[in-house]
Formats: C-alpha cells, sequence, structure tokens
C-alpha cells in the first residue's frame, strides 16, 4: 500500500499540468483502486515514459495517442500497446504482459504489472 501510494504521488507529480491525461489526475492516494482506474484508461503510462525519456527521438509521439476524456476500449488497448512497444525499444524487459493485461481496472498482480513499465 505504500509502495501504491508513492507510485501515484509521483505520477501526480510528474505530469501535474498535463493537458491530456489532467482530467484524471490528481489521482486520490486515500484510494488506490483510482491510480489503477487511471492507469487503465490507456494515456498515463505512455506519458509517464515520456516525462522520464531524456532522448525526444524514443518519445512516443503525442499524435499517436489517443486522447479524448472517454476513450474506446480499442483506443486504449492501442496506447497500451505504443508504451508497450516504447519500454521494449528502449531496452526494458516486457515478460508476459500485454495491452489488455494494463486495461484491467483492478488492484489485480497484473494490473500492478503494467505499473512497472
Amino acid at each position: 500500500a505504500d509502495e501504491e501510494r508513492s507510485y501515484a504521488n509521483h505520477i501526480n507529480d510528474t505530469l501535474d499540468g498535463d493537458v491530456d491525461c489532467g482530467h484524471q489526475l490528481p489521482i486520490d492516494t486515500a484510494n488506490m483502486q483510482a491510480m489503477y482506474d487511471a492507469i487503465a484508461e490507456g494515456l498515463v503510462i505512455p506519458k509517464l515514459i515520456n516525462a522520464v525519456i531524456n532522448d525526444e527521438k524514443l518519445h512516443i509521439d503525442r499524435r499517436a495517442l489517443n486522447k479524448k476524456k472517454k476513450l474506446h476500449p480499442i483506443q486504449k488497448v492501442e496506447n497500451h500497446n505504443l508504451a508497450i512497444n516504447t519500454c521494449v525499444n528502449i531496452g526494458i524487459r516486457i515478460v508476459n504482459i500485454g495491452a489488455m493485461d494494463c486495461s484491467m481496472t483492478s488492484t489485480s498482480s497484473t494490473a500492478q504489472s503494467c505499473t512497472g513499465c
């Protein structure tokens, strides 16, 4: 629970003022389900990846992301696929995690794995 709160605080601090996922922030650190719900929406992880990668050539192109406030499930999966592929391209080893896993809105271990990308 402490790790989840720390991660939610990190998301809030890193993405503060982001125009694309600002409607999902700040994440309520008293309700960790809110963090998993925000991640499942498909914009938080790609935005975090871009925030921590210094080389803009490796960034996820903002134009490629689906950014509407209410995304269709397929659009969420597309965003998660972009995030996973970017992780692989920068050398992060992704094992047995797919976009559908990241789209889950539960605190299951599979959904938690997607927060580590």
